[in-house]
């Protein structure tokens, strides 16, 4: 008579449990406990800078695996402009605020499709939604309909941070922008490394400003080979 898998009548020829696999019976297929678990020894280590991640590598005692975690690179530390460890300089960052008031001042640009509100080098466009849906007449705060598409752009954009005025705007602005954004409260925070942030509306947003941080560049240059002579 076969022997069914998990018969309590099979006489079970075990195998030997391992790192991954639990105990098996060769005749009949039952399992008997869990499997063992790696056992992880540290084998090598390269430590994190400022201008480079670190790792550490493990290996299996028991089956000799191998796997590489890696250890983020670490922040600048500056010191009087400059990073004591690397000698990066220190970035020149700038704020630029549109305040989406009720004289919509920052406004450079409106039609039922379109709407650009502007504050020197950054630019914050509205595109309508659909062909039912215009863009919204609206300041303090503006208006953002579902399915609409918003449009950020500033040279050297590192962060945004949105003021939506609400606990419910901000969660619908953050579900629209993805992971990249990050609630508290009332405000949407934004980390970017690109000039320029789109997204489409999963659902109404309305905000009353928004702050941008950049980098911007010297007003002079410096030709010295190690920028620490200037």
């Amino acid at each position: 008579t076969a022997v069914r898998k998990g018969d309590a009548d099979c006489a079970h020829q075990w195998s030997e449990a391992t790192c991954t696999e639990p105990a098996t019976c060769a005749l009949c297929g039952a399992v008997d406990g869990e499997a063992l678990g790696h056992d992880w020894e540290i084998i090598s280590e390269e430590e994190a800078t400022c201008t480079a991640d670190g790792s550490t590598t493990y290996e299996c005692a028991a089956c000799g695996e191998d796997k590489v975690e890696t250890i983020p690179a670490l922040p600048h530390n500056y010191v009087d402009g400059f990073c004591s460890a690397c000698g990066a300089k220190e970035p020149n960052l700038a704020e630029y605020t549109i305040t989406f008031d009720a004289n919509k001042t920052q406004r450079t640009e409106f039609s039922t499709t379109k709407q650009v509100w502007k504050n020197g080098p950054l630019t914050f466009t509205n595109n309508k939604a659909s062909s039912t849906n215009a863009v919204a007449d609206y300041g303090a705060p503006v208006r953002l309909y579902q399915n609409s598409e918003i449009v950020i752009e500033c040279i050297g954009m590192t962060q945004i941070v949105f003021d939506c005025n609400s606990t419910t705007y901000a969660s619908n602005l953050k579900s629209s922008i993805g992971a990249a954004a990050t609630v508290s409260g009332d405000k949407v925070t934004v980390e970017v490394s690109d000039n320029t942030l789109t997204a489409k509306l999963s659902a109404q947003v309305r905000i009353d400003s928004m702050t941008v941080t950049a980098e911007v560049e010297d007003a002079a240059t410096c030709e010295h080979e190690n920028a620490k002579e200037c």
